[in-house]
């Protein structure tokens, strides 16, 4: 694979994630590493590969959890938390396990996350210093997390649009399904989530009056709600 930079980024390490999708709709993300020095870039794989990175609220206090199918030169991973996704600081450290190519799992419990949404992210370092960061997942105090969610639909009854409110822990994929109440699909849309709350815009111009089964649905979320066409 050959690589440019026609963004003239500075030079640095850019985690990226390439999605690959075949002619039957199948899909393969792989994470690597995009290294700039100078003027020549170059495609290094990930020293570390994370199989997950989940945050769960329990007990008053949010656990994070991860595992590594496999790690090479990983000397530690600095768990960073942040009130609003953009600005994080640290507040602590797991040991990691060198180099293996043995699954390990680790886990890092914080008892001070933030009113409202919190959120979360590992920054893996190499012995060597370079470093890398994982996805971001986020919690909301009160226990709501992407597996406990709460879909919020209005207004409803609706004429050519409906606006959905849904928290989800990490940044993922949601396909929202309309259904009529024989189980016929009459809409069908793909939409990004990103961690915590997101309010998304639905058009449904050219539905029939009745009434509906709106589904959301990511690998962690499943949520309906019945809404009616007026």
């Amino acid at each position: 694979m050959s690589v440019v930079n026609p963004a003239n980024l500075v030079e640095g390490t850019y985690p990226l994630s390439i999605r690959l999708t075949d002619q039957y709709n199948r899909t393969t993300l792989t994470d690597i590493v995009l290294r700039i020095y100078g003027d020549s870039p170059a495609i290094v794989p990930l020293p570390v590969e994370l199989v997950y990175f989940r945050a769960a609220v329990q007990q008053s206090q949010v656990k994070l959890q991860w595992l590594t199918a496999s790690e090479e030169n990983n000397k530690a991973f600095v768990v960073e938390r942040s009130a609003d996704g953009k600005q994080f600081s640290p507040i602590g450290t797991v040991a990691g396990a060198g180099t293996t190519v043995q699954p390990q799992h680790y886990s890092f419990v914080d008892s001070e996350y933030f009113s409202g949404t919190t959120y979360y992210r590992l920054k893996q370092i190499d012995f060597d210093g370079e470093f890398a960061y994982s996805n971001v997942v986020a919690v909301r105090k009160g226990g709501q997390n992407a597996q406990e969610n709460t879909l919020k639909v209005w207004p409803n009854p609706f004429e050519q649009e409906v606006s959905i409110e849904v928290f989800s822990g990490t940044a993922e994929e949601a396909s929202i399904d309309l259904t009529d109440m024989q189980g016929r699909q009459v809409h069908r849309a793909t939409v990004q989530l990103k961690p915590g709350l997101n309010e998304l815009n639905l058009p449904l111009k050219g539905i029939s009056t009745g009434m509906y089964i709106l589904r959301l649905q990511t690998k962690a979320i499943n949520q309906t709600a019945k809404v009616i066409r007026k």
